[in-house]
């Protein structure tokens, strides 16, 4: 009877509590509709726990079996995956574990109560264990009532096996623990329960680092992709104009080699003193004298040209930005740029220009980039240096370039500020210097 009495009113409840605390910190959106699931999960671990009680298990197995055991009831009895079950019952039994850790050590400390006495006594072994769970209950109906969904706000999906891990060594820590309630056979206690549990501690242990080094070399990996994804772009840019004016050399060549082969000195050295200014004028519409951002320029007016667009660059200085990085220069100007050219290739303005001025102004060094296409709206300003933002509609380059370059610019002591109106977009980058 006494049995009985613990089932209805100690174990059930229990293992509906932690489960139920459980899913509002883990995933509050089952409960509408799965109460149904809730209450056979109790029954069923309740009735199996009675089980290996009554065949009189060692406490170790009994806790490990029934966890896994727990797990595939969870997944069974809710809509859910596997690793959400596993989470959930990590969670309520390191929940339980706490709780009746804490009642165990107030009962022996305060009340020199015993884990035989209190199981062998209806009313503690009842009783005692509501001194967690009605805390634990009230904590749970607050987190629902107030949305708190810690899975979305605290765990990233890339690091999701990382907090199992972590939860399995806590549960083998408070197991150890809880070992000290238990009367001691010195040498089953000594010899077989703690050098096996510290043994699954330090197997977990390593598991997690090397899980924890996997996702380290992953991110780094994630952040180089990154970071030379932009700069691989332009660069594939310039490769291929430059091909492009390979072949215009080569037609300019095989023009002066007819002229020459059939005498025509005269023609032939008009042609070339065409080519020749021509050339001499490309060079004086870009003051820069770094050799990258020279053709980084002029492949730009190219590609602008194609498509009906003005590229116009005005400085009195020849060094754009001294101190930084030749490709961090091309990455923040090509990406910049080539957002100003889609924003007016789309656009139905008659003159399409884009207009870029670069100035010292004491110890800042400003480039601005503006355009005359379309207006970007306010509420999208503040998003466009988000990674994975995008206003555009092609699938390619989406959400890299601006956020890039945002990193850029901080890096080197600066900001990038965006002004857009109906007439003008004008992107600034000033970069400060001591000097």
């Amino acid at each position: 009877m006494d049995n009985f009495f613990a089932f209805i009113f100690q174990s059930v409840p229990e293992a509906f509590i932690k489960l139920f605390f459980a899913i509002c910190l883990l995933k509050p959106t089952l409960l509408p509709t799965n109460w149904r699931g809730l209450v056979i999960y109790s029954i069923s671990t309740s009735i199996i726990s009675y089980i290996f009680r009554y065949f009189n298990l060692q406490m170790e197995l009994w806790i490990v079996v029934l966890f896994f055991l727990s797990i595939i009831i969870t997944r069974f009895s809710f809509p859910i995956s596997w690793y959400l079950s596993l989470l959930l019952n990590t969670v309520s039994y390191i929940v339980q574990l706490i709780g009746e850790f804490i009642i165990l050590y107030l009962a022996d400390t305060i009340f020199n109560l015993s884990l035989i006495q209190v199981q062998q006594t209806l009313i503690y072994r009842i009783g005692l264990p509501y001194l967690y769970l009605i805390p634990l209950i009230l904590l749970a109906l607050y987190f629902k009532k107030h949305h708190f969904h810690i899975k979305e706000k605290w765990v990233n999906h890339k690091y999701k096996w990382g907090l199992p891990l972590i939860s399995l060594q806590l549960v083998l820590g408070l197991m150890i623990h809880a070992l000290y309630f238990i009367p001691n056979d010195s040498y089953y206690t000594f010899f077989i329960r703690f050098p096996i549990l510290t043994i699954a501690m330090v197997l977990v242990s390593i598991i997690f680092f090397i899980y924890v080094n996997h996702i380290q070399q992953k991110e780094i990996h994630d952040h180089i992709t990154y970071a030379e994804k932009p700069l691989i772009d332009e660069l594939e840019k310039m490769i291929e104009q430059w091909r492009s004016y390979r072949h215009d050399f080569h037609n300019h060549i095989e023009v002066l080699y007819i002229l020459m082969d059939e005498e025509k000195y005269a023609e032939a050295k008009q042609y070339m003193t065409n080519f020749h200014n021509k050339v001499i004028e490309s060079q004086s519409l870009f003051p820069f004298k770094q050799p990258a951002i020279q053709a980084l320029l002029k492949a730009k007016m190219v590609q602008a040209e194609e498509k009906g667009i003005q590229l116009a660059v005005k400085s009195e200085e020849i060094l754009i930005f001294p101190q930084m990085k030749s490709y961090d220069i091309v990455l923040i100007l090509g990406n910049i740029i080539d957002n100003a050219i889609d924003a007016l290739y789309d656009s139905n303005q008659q003159l399409k220009q884009i207009e870029i001025s670069y100035q010292k102004v004491l110890n800042i060094f400003l480039l601005e980039i503006s355009n005359n296409g379309p207006m970007i709206p306010p509420e999208l300003k503040e998003k466009l240096f988000t990674k994975s933002f995008s206003t555009k509609t092609e699938k390619k380059h989406q959400g890299m370039g601006l956020p890039t370059i945002y990193k850029i610019v901080e890096s080197y002591n600066g900001e990038i500020s965006v002004q857009s109106d109906e007439n003008t977009t004008n992107f600034q980058v000033a970069i400060f210097t001591d000097t």
